[in-house]
């Protein structure tokens, strides 16, 4: 097996390019045929495009000879959906091709007849969120004159019904760089050019819409894979659509009330942080802050200043795969797009959001409760009321419900209320049905973990495990 890296890149070079072919040589001494298009050169690597959108990154001195090979043809839909069932077999895959799109479902398990079912109608409702995606995309890169162009090869969705493998793919996919897999509900790879998503996500369809969009950008000729696209921008531009399940009904001229909340809260990254680096997206720790403000940011050129907006990605777009930009050049770059600096923009911002306050927390208490914590994990969907009991030691009491999201199967469920002093109240909930939603009555935190401290605890999170119903409930127990 060659030992290079294998990663994805987008170009908008047409389909009837003649392909080369090449012979190379590994660190080891392996020699391989690999054949493809040329996408570029960088620091004494080429880039090889393959006929599914995978490039192999090849260093110039392991090429032995190259030779002209025939016009490149990308794989059809239907050849791609091929390779990918073989992938993942056919009795734990189910697959829906409409050109130019292949959504496929991972499962955890056999499914019975009402199964089989329910899985033909999710995945008709997968692909009628994808063509919705398309068309809100493009009609936003219309109304910004933004050229965009037909996808040259196949828009694949995977989505994993288990977590569990869900995250063994994230890995394999993204060699464990950026956000760890556990705190990822999903992604669209530069590597594969492949969306990726949970189950979990699919009953709203949020997180797919923000990776799909993604997909829209490297796939329609808007941005170059590989490009040293700031990750505000793109990120900002992710953001920007909002959807209501498998319909999505705004673009990134909307003022959105989370971002927008959450933007007014930042207190550790600031624009010009995200303009000179990539560092605060990509990381954990200050990921939330970082992608409120790219957000903001993102809204505010867009609405606010188009002219500079359509300048800016036009310098975006003139850069090449795999070279990079300094920090000062990347603030230079868009302080020459939008003709004032950066901290103008930050407080022609923070004056929006206050002209729009009341309607931004008025929206935000419709759509987030005070008091209510809402969060989504192992195809459970849990709702939660909670509150400390000074008059019971500090403990916390909690009550909620918990609806399982999955399509097609009945789950076991557990769910853990854990503190910071390392109490937990726990409920096992065996057996619920398909989209069912069951009760998670009133408990204290008064169970202990092995080793913990015990008493009064200040902050809780809230953890769901499951299993198929086939598997008993106990199996989840620890």
């Amino acid at each position: 097996m060659l030992l290079w890296l294998l990663i994805v890149c987008m170009t908008v070079s047409p389909a009837f390019c003649r392909a080369d072919e090449f012979d190379v040589i590994d660190s080891r001494g392996v020699k391989a045929t690999l054949s493809g298009r040329i996408h570029g050169t960088a620091d004494n690597v080429l880039a090889i495009m393959q006929e599914d959108g995978a490039l192999m990154l090849v260093p110039s001195a392991a090429i032995l000879k190259r030779r002209q090979k025939e016009e490149f043809q990308p794989v059809s839909c239907t050849e791609m959906k091929s390779r990918l069932e073989k992938k993942y077999t056919p009795e734990l895959s189910r697959w829906s091709v409409q050109d130019p799109y292949v959504v496929g479902l991972v499962l955890m398990g056999p499914l019975d007849k009402k199964g089989e079912t329910q899985a033909n109608l999710f995945l008709t409702k997968a692909v009628r969120f994808m063509q919705s995606v398309d068309e809100v995309f493009m009609r936003f890169a219309k109304d910004m004159g933004i050229a965009a162009q037909n996808s040259e090869f196949p828009l694949v969705m995977l989505i994993f019904e288990s977590d569990a493998e869900f995250e063994a793919h994230a890995n394999e996919v993204t060699g464990g760089r950026g956000l760890s897999a556990g705190n990822v509900s999903g992604f669209y790879s530069l590597i594969d050019n492949t969306l990726s998503i949970r189950m979990t996500e699919c009953d709203t369809f949020e997180v797919p819409l923000h990776e799909a969009i993604h997909q829209q950008v490297y796939n329609r000729g808007v941005m170059k894979r590989f490009t040293p696209i700031p990750a505000w921008f793109n990120e900002g531009l992710a953001t920007g659509f909002e959807g209501s399940g498998d319909k999505v009904s705004t673009g990134p001229n909307a003022l959105h009330t989370r971002y927008a909340l959450a933007a007014a809260r930042t207190q550790q990254v600031s624009w010009r942080n995200l303009i000179e680096s990539d560092e605060a997206i990509t990381g954990d720790i200050l990921a939330g802050e970082a992608y409120a403000l790219a957000w903001g940011l993102h809204w505010l050129v867009v609405t606010r200043h188009k002219d500079g907006y359509v300048k800016y990605l036009a310098k975006l777009r003139t850069r090449d795969p795999l070279s990079t930009v300094t920090p000062e050049q990347r603030v230079a770059d868009f302080q020459e797009a939008f003709g004032v600096p950066v901290q103008s923009l930050e407080q022609e911002f923070v004056k929006l959001l206050r002209a729009n306050e009341r309607k931004i927390m008025q929206q935000g208490e419709n759509r987030f409760p005070v008091g209510i914590l809402m969060t989504s994990q192992s195809l459970g969907y849990v709702k939660l009321q909670a509150a400390t009991r000074a008059d019971m030691g500090g403990l916390v009491h909690a009550k909620g419900e918990l609806r399982n999201v999955s399509p097609l199967r009945e789950m076991n469920f557990r769910v853990r209320v854990v503190t910071d002093a390392g109490t937990y109240a726990e409920w096992i909930l065996p057996n619920v049905g398909s989209r069912k939603t069951v009760p998670l009555p009133g408990k204290l935190t008064d169970q202990l973990l092995p080793n913990a401290r015990g008493g009064a605890g200040r902050t809780f999170t809230v953890k769901i495990d499951s299993t198929a119903a086939e598997v008993p409930a106990a199996g989840i127990r620890r």
